[in-house]
């Protein structure tokens, strides 16, 4: 059976069991230009290029998209998407774009046969000076395993999707309407999260709120336009129309859904589009203020934003893959003024395919977005030892420790924990479970240094401050994640982990961190001094960075 023909039977299957399916081709180069290159209706597939230097070369009329590009395309939809694995492999990347695949779509994803024996060339972008990629990928590995159902070569194919037919709903689902039916104890005092992953209806909800309310002036703000596709087709479905290039006015009469007649005199609700940033220079007056993908804001951006006198309605997903990461499910509680309540509402229930689509489950199960800690073990006491990066039975319980530690973790972190050079992790044991992680990289040890240099971020800012490039010739390890067990905090574990890493053959020990009393506190305890602290907020926490170092 041919590619085409394969992919014409599994669309057919696909698409009337409402699902989405993988299939993995490891395949000889050639072979596979030659099949992509006969694809039919080239318009509609999207192609993912990590950035590394392929073999392939994009067929005509498919459209190509780089990492940097992702969050433009967000909103469109598609009907294939290509992922050259010869470019390398972005998780992030992936996990942002296969929301825009439509049930009956397939994500085709291109490899060599020896897949997990090449370099992940999408980690070029995170090297330092003075690294190389490495000869293999454990990230590959990784995703193998459970992938290998959906794996095949163009002389093998591998079984066409198995799906049960399921009808398309109709209406909104039950979730969007249990939003709607609170609507009417919006007050001025409320700011509302609807939260849920891609697909789950956040934009329609969204315009159906205002078609509900119909406020006089409500403001919608969004730094990707593009990715209002959804919102606008249904706030025209239900009568408003375009006034100007970001404004919206509602209709009446025959052209308005479910909408009483204007009474004389009364203007038409309005909607304005604006960037963030425009509007906190401009403070203009609005009904309600509506904040699109809030997860992609920084979190200071955020708080002045939430100091709007106007409800508030946010719309988020948090993947782990925008600005903000898990900010908005770990901090955004710390952000909200006072007198003002926060309600979040959560959509779970997909609209665009089933609650089991297969691409969704595979991309869930092995880019760990559900990854729970168990309960905390009792006992006392904890071993710390080194964590051998070839063996991942252990990384589903790692890396749910330091989700919940650090709101910035996102899917291409699994990137650099697991294929980026100089890594070195410790762990925390107690009763035969990990509760607790460090995570360090290796910086310095360069031997000639002129000028700036990619990375080694606290040795190279030392250098700089202190006018010495001895900091970048010392080798030293930067701590770039701590964790323990939430039910576990206030042990001493979390001194424990950072002693065993003081142990490392090293000249000195750094890390950079908010300059927060707290954790002034705790690295001073370390045996650290603080030897820097910025003189700008960081963007993403609202704090000035501060950098510590132990000097052996």
């Amino acid at each position: 059976m041919s590619l085409n023909a394969w992919l014409q039977q599994a669309r057919k299957r696909l698409h009337a069991g409402r699902q989405r399916s993988l299939l993995w081709l490891a395949d000889e180069p050639g072979a596979l230009q030659a099949a992509i290159d006969a694809l039919t209706e080239p318009a509609q597939w999207l192609w993912l290029d990590s950035g590394g230097v392929s073999p392939l070369h994009v067929p005509d009329g498919v459209v190509q998209v780089y990492p940097n590009q992702a969050q433009h395309y967000l909103g469109s939809e598609w009907q294939g998407l290509i992922v050259d694995g010869f470019s390398g492999f972005d998780p992030d990347m992936l996990l942002a774009l296969s929301a825009t695949l439509q049930a009956g779509g397939v994500c085709l994803l291109l490899t060599p046969p020896n897949w997990s024996q090449q370099s992940n060339q999408a980690l070029q972008r995170w090297l330092s000076a003075g690294q190389r990629l490495p000869i293999k990928s454990r990230l590959a590995a990784w995703l193998g395993q459970p992938w290998q159902h959906y794996r095949g070569s163009l002389s093998e194919l591998p079984s066409l999707p198995t799906c049960t037919p399921q009808p398309r709903p109709e209406g909104l689902t039950y979730d969007q309407q249990q939003v709607l039916a609170a609507l009417h104890t919006l007050n001025d005092s409320d700011i509302w999260l609807i939260r849920g992953r891609r697909g789950r209806g956040k934009s329609t909800l969204l315009a159906e709120l205002v078609q509900a309310a119909r406020p006089a002036r409500t403001i919608l703000l969004s730094n990707h336009p593009a990715a209002l596709r959804t919102f606008l087709n249904r706030l025209q479905a239900l009568g408003w129309q375009k006034t100007a290039r970001n404004a919206w006015q509602a209709g009446t009469g025959a052209t308005a859904k479910n909408v009483p007649l204007k009474k004389s005199g009364t203007p038409l609700p309005e909607l304005k589009i604006m960037a963030p940033d425009t509007f906190l220079a401009t403070s203009p007056s609005c009904d309600l203020l509506l904040i699109d993908e809030a997860a992609r804001l920084t979190l200071p951006v955020l708080a002045r934003l939430l100091l709007t006198p106007a409800p508030i309605i946010m719309a988020s997903t948090d993947e782990g893959y925008e600005g903000a990461g898990q900010g908005l499910r770990l901090k955004l509680n710390q952000h909200i003024p006072a007198g003002r309540v926060l309600r979040t509402f959560e959509l779970n229930t997909p609209t665009r395919w089933s609650a089991d689509d297969a691409l969704e489950r595979i991309l869930d199960q092995t880019l760990l977005l559900h990854a729970e800690l168990p309960e905390a073990p009792c006992g006392d006491g904890v071993s710390i030892v080194p964590w051998n990066r070839d063996d991942m039975r252990l990384l589903p319980h790692l890396w749910a420790l330091l989700r919940t530690a650090h709101y910035q973790t996102r899917p291409r972190d699994l990137l650099q924990l697991l294929d980026a050079p100089g890594q070195h992790v410790w762990l925390a044991w107690r009763a035969s479970q990990v509760v607790g992680a460090v995570w360090a990289l290796e910086e310095g040890g360069l031997d000639a240094v002129e000028g700036h240099v990619r990375g080694h971020l606290v040795a190279q800012r030392l250098a700089q401050l202190r006018d010495d490039s001895l900091w970048l010739r010392q080798r030293s390890l930067r701590i770039t994640r701590i964790a323990v067990h939430p039910a576990l905090q206030g042990q001493g574990i979390g001194s424990q982990l950072v002693q065993a890493v003081l142990l490392a053959p090293v000249d000195f020990v750094s890390v950079s961190c908010a300059a927060e009393a707290c954790l002034q506190r705790f690295w001073q305890r370390q045996g650290f001094e603080q030897v820097h602290v910025g003189a700008k907020p960081n963007r993403a926490s609202g704090v000035p960075s501060a950098i510590f170092i132990n000097h052996r």
